[in-house]
């Protein structure tokens, strides 16, 4: 019986794990199969964990012939919870695909919250599910490829079907399945995109040696791409369906395995499109060739695995075998040709030890890249790693919906504390080296976290911080809980304290009861100001502050930034944001004009004050023409 005029409903658990809404190329090209047969496709994309009543009502609304999940290991939890909801009130089927249920495929169908089990690519085998489910549950079940079946208490398994060599074959992507205008102005309007499928490295923290092995390693056949035409026919319509596109993200292990691919595609896309691009890379192929091409193309971003700065675990447990300085060559040539570089870094990994992070921050400060992309080691079924670290008697029966909150591993070498501390060392050094790298103002803050004294209720989460990707400033300042943060320096005459403070919009319904923010030159209090976010419209969002320093002006000065509890009100231990604190010189006397410019000091400023330049002058922030000076006394609550 044909599938067509059917209705499937996709789920998707996004919880806890960014900020910002994302886009699952997954679902996309299955749902793209589907609906080129006449299958309507729906979409519930969750960020949060729903009521499950409300969840249940929101899948019945959709009236959907087949509930379809993909799973990611890090929310397995999640999904098997809504599975079951929908399992024990609804007789429609459901089935499971993604990684996770690629990797472990038993352990979702032991659930038996799940009809099926998609093992591997999803496209013709879900469709195929769906059409012979379009007149009841048959007897018997059929085997079909790729997927796993439950037939009472025993399971029905189809053969494994070759992978897709061809992905021109398939119809595009069913983008729009997905609230593609609220994705780009979290993404600071970057399309995510993706242009192939594979991999050919062996690193053994990764799923996609996993599934090489599941399929037969055939490094021809592994890495699979999309021809240049298609790539660049589908990004056209792409652009025609969201005119906010401003740039794209290539997030494919590799874009650069393949010259002639990338000549073809720079051809293409440099007449058609023309817009700039981020790629993901890896250093074995960063030849200079490659790197000119990629820049040619339009290319201004590399995202580079590190992962650690020890050679040894690097080699030896990660299987990744580049040297130090082939990295610091990779890092070098890019920035030599103009890329800003970001490198993925992990911390955690088994048989790790606190002397071996250490070599990590010490590479990170010799490549400085433009960003560093920390995450803590989270063992993944089917990988080597996961296996090696069952054998060691390290994996617990803890679990982590995404890889920054905490280690689920026992480490003899490496303590859960200390890696939780090290984790955010990492984040912070690398949102410092950011800072550096762009600095603005007289005096930038979050460049000098190295000279600042920190008290505070957990010193391993204050620091520099992303704050939230659709606000212009992105090193924030955070301070956790109740704490502060001082620095002593020379404050110059005509000096302007700048900042912006809020909470990010996401922590609107999290954040107790508000938040205190005050900020003292030595012991004068210069600015206070409770914000509630949660309760009161007007506090939400981020607000600019230029507070006028001018009877401030000497050697030696206290600044501090700090954070407090309203008094006798419900508080969350969050963090209280000071958007990129900066000095700038005033224009005038006194600093008390509306423009804000830069000091032309051959020199640079005396005293303990660092010039944001090589050649001794101060780099000017960019201001709005109606930024207000407000002397202290106008800034108390």
């Amino acid at each position: 019986m044909s599938a067509e005029n059917k209705r499937v409903l996709f789920v998707w658990t996004d919880i806890t794990t960014t900020d910002n809404f994302l886009i699952n190329f997954g679902i996309a090209s299955v749902a793209g199969y589907l609906s080129s047969k006449g299958v309507t496709c729906d979409l519930i994309y969750l960020k949060s964990f729903p009521n499950e009543r409300e969840f249940l009502d929101r899948v019945r609304s959709y009236n959907p012939d087949m509930v379809a999940f993909s799973v990611f290991t890090n929310q397995w939890h999640f999904v098997k919870r809504l599975a079951g909801v929908v399992k024990s009130e609804m007789s429609v089927p459901t089935i499971a695909g993604g990684i996770h249920a690629t990797m472990a495929p038993q352990e979702i169908m032991d659930s038996k919250v799940f009809d099926a089990v998609c093992v591997g690519e999803g496209e013709y085998s879900v469709y195929e599910f769906l059409e012979s489910r379009a007149g009841g549950k048959p007897d018997p079940l059929p085997a079909i490829a790729n997927l796993w079946q439950m037939n009472g208490s025993g399971i029905v398994k189809g053969d494994l079907k070759p992978r897709i060599k061809d992905l021109d074959e398939l119809p595009y992507y069913k983008v729009d399945i997905f609230d593609v205008n609220r994705f780009l102005a979290g993404c600071k309007h970057e399309m995510l995109w993706i242009v192939g499928r594979g991999c050919p490295m062996g690193c053994t923290y990764c799923n996609l040696p996993g599934i090489n092995e599941l399929y037969g390693f055939d490094k021809k056949g592994t890495l699979r791409r999309q021809s240049p035409r298609r790539v660049v026919d589908e990004l056209l319509l792409a652009l025609d369906r969201w005119p906010a596109i401003e740039r794209f993200l290539f997030h494919d292990e590799i874009f650069t395995m393949f010259p002639t691919w990338l000549r073809e595609f720079r051809d293409i896309y440099t007449k058609e499109i023309g817009l700039p691009f981020g790629c993901q890379t890896h250093v074995e192929t960063m030849s200079d060739e490659v790197l000119q091409i990629v820049r040619d193309t339009g290319g201004d971003l590399l995202k580079i695995g590190v992962e650690s700065g020890n050679e040894w675990l690097r080699r030896e447990v990660l299987d990744r075998r580049m040297k130090n300085e082939d990295i610091i060559d990779a890092f070098y040539r890019a920035h030599k040709l103009g890329f800003q570089t970001l490198a993925y870094t992990m911390v955690g990994f088994p048989l790790e030890t606190p002397e071996m992070f250490e070599d990590t921050l010490s590479l990170i400060r010799t490549i400085e890249p433009d960003e560093v992309m920390g995450f803590i080691y989270y063992p993944y079924p089917g990988t080597k790693l996961y296996d090696s670290a069952i054998q060691m008697g390290a994996l617990s029966d803890e679990w982590a919906s995404d890889t920054w909150e905490k280690t689920i591993l026992h480490l003899d070498t490496y303590s859960k504390e200390e890696i939780k501390r090290d984790f955010h060392r990492l984040i912070n050094l690398g949102l410092e080296i950011r800072a550096r790298k762009h600095l603005e103002g007289h005096f930038d803050f979050a460049a000098n976290m190295d000279s600042a004294v920190i008290v505070s209720d957990d010193h391993t989460t204050t620091g520099v911080g992303h704050f939230c990707a659709t606000y212009e400033r992105d090193c924030w300042i955070f301070i956790d809980g109740e704490g502060s943060v001082t620095w002593t320096i020379d404050i110059p005459e005509n000096a302007v304290l700048s900042f912006d403070y809020g909470m990010a919009p996401e922590t609107y319904e999290q954040c107790g009861d508000g938040q205190i923010y005050k900020v003292f030159v030595d012991d004068a209090e210069l600015f206070g100001v409770e914000i509630d976010p949660r309760n009161t419209e007007a506090d939400r969002g981020h607000h600019e502050v230029n507070l006028d320093l001018s009877d401030f002006a000497g050697e030696n000065r206290r600044i501090e930034f700090r954070t407090e509890k309203p008094a006798g009100k419900d508080h969350f231990n969050l963090h209280g944001g000071f958007g990129r604190p900066r000095i700038e010189i005033a224009s005038g006397t006194g600093g008390r004009g509306t423009g804000i410019l830069p000091v032309n000091s051959a020199s640079g400023p005396g005293g303990n004050l660092p010039v944001n330049s090589t050649d001794g002058t101060s780099v000017p922030h960019a201001s709005p023409a109606s930024a207000q000076i407000l002397r202290p006394e106008k800034y108390h609550w």
